[in-house]
Parts: structure tokens; sequence; C-alpha cells
């Protein structure tokens, strides 16, 4: 078992570099058709790079992505892919939309460096201490359903947050008010009711 987790915890940066270089050939893909045709809205730009065979788009080869690559990306989803090592995704660092629910994450620190996220899932991850996100000042969304973390106060300084998912996560009544006091803008879904200033 060991064996396979440490296999495993090596080809967790190539994924993501994958996962990443996919991205960077979109954006690639998205600024030359939007210099062509300046007036294509998101659907239909998604629509195009989906026609466009593999053969034609963008490659990088054996070449290393450069920080200007990773700039490029400002959305990243990579749901139940496995991963336990996440360090590569500090390099996005323009970010603002970030989904690893779904995977067995065993380090969580390289969200720390990611300012500028806005959305950020987690569910079912196995986050345990939430002070790596007590930095994201800018989340709008935060998900953490079905996590086992106990302490909610690294979250009572997010100010701007206006939604956050903490549905089968283990929580009493007394840090539910203060967590409610505490983001009195967000709404708080916890199992299948909503606690916001309008509960009772």
């Amino acid at each position: 078992m060991r064996l396979n987790e440490q296999k495993n915890k090596q080809a967790d940066p190539q994924i993501l570099e994958e996962e990443i270089r996919h991205c960077v050939e979109f954006e690639n893909f998205r600024e030359q058709l939007l210099r062509r045709s300046p007036d294509l809205d998101c659907l239909q730009v998604a629509t195009a790079w989906k026609k466009i065979p593999n053969s034609l788009t963008f490659k990088f080869g054996d070449v290393a992505l450069t920080q200007a690559d990773y700039d490029k990306v400002n959305e990243f989803i990579a749901p139940d892919k496995g991963l336990r090592n996440i360090s590569k995704i500090a390099q996005l660092r323009n970010l603002e939309c970030l989904d690893l629910s779904n995977n067995p994450i065993q380090d969580f620190s390289p969200l720390v460096r990611l300012e500028n996220l806005k959305y950020l899932y987690l569910e079912k991850t196995g986050i345990q201490d939430l002070s790596v996100l007590a930095g994201l000042k800018n989340l709008k969304v935060l998900s953490l359903a079905d996590n086992p973390f106990t302490d909610y106060s690294p979250l009572h300084g997010l100010s701007r947050l206006e939604e956050l998912d903490i549905q089968l996560c283990e929580l009493n009544l007394e840090a539910l008010e203060e967590l409610g006091m505490a983001l009195s803008q967000s709404e708080i879904i916890h199992h299948y009711y909503r606690f916001d200033d309008d509960w009772d």
C-alpha cells in the first residue's frame, strides 16, 4: 500500500501538469480566436474549442511551461483525480476559481498562495485545518462539505464570503451561531437548511 501511495504521490504533479497544459492551450486558443472575432461570447468560444481537432490545437510537447503560461489560468477544475500532492497549484497565482473536490489531498498549504481565489470547492478532500484558508480574503463562495475539521474560527475573517457550504461537517449549535455572527453577510448551508440573518 505504501509503495502504491508513493507512486501516486509522484504521479500527482504530472497529472496536474497535464491538466494545466490543457488549460493553457485553451487560453491560447481563446486569445487567438478573440483577436479575429472579438464579439464572441464564452459559450461560442467553448463551442469552437470543442470543434477543433486535437491535432490542430497548440501543443507544448516537451517544452516546460513558464510562469507566464501559469498566469493565464484563472479557472482550474480537477475533481475526482485521486490527487494527494497539489504543490503545483501554487504556481497558478491568478486563479479565481478552483475545484479540487473528492481528492484525498495530504497537504493543503499550496492554497495559501492563491490570494485571488473567489470560488473554492474542497468537498470531501479530508481538510482538517482551515487556517490555510484564513488569508484568502477575496473568497465569495467556499464549499467544504463532508470534511472532518472542527475549528471554524479561521473562516471568521472572510468578510467577502457570500456562501459557505458545510454540509455533513461536524458542527455544534454554539459554533454555528458564532459562525453566523462572524459571517453575517453570508449564507451558510449546513445539512439541508440555510443559516443566515433570516433564519429562526
